[in-house]
């Protein structure tokens, strides 16, 4: 089990020591500043879908086409 916990913090001094910090002093706000305008900030920007899509995505993919389909059907039967 020491073993393990060893590979630990191993991994984690690598991870440290890639990314040029100590859990002690972290990043100073220089740093931090630098890496913001570097990569960008660390966040998911949601697209706001409009509603035309939305409901057009109801009525498309092999599931909606297979039911499409079996209600084309159903309604050339019901007209011969």
């Amino acid at each position: 089990m020491s073993g393990s916990h060893n590979e630990g913090q191993k991994a984690v001094a690598q991870v440290l020591a890639k990314l040029d910090v100590t859990l002690e002093r972290g990043l100073t706000s220089a740093e931090a500043g630098k890496r913001l305008a570097q990569y960008g900030s660390n966040a998911i920007v949601e697209k706001e879908k409009s509603l035309l899509s939305k409901v057009v995505g109801y009525f498309t993919g092999p599931i909606a086409y297979m039911i499409e389909a079996a209600a084309l059907a159903v309604l050339m039967c019901a007209f011969d």
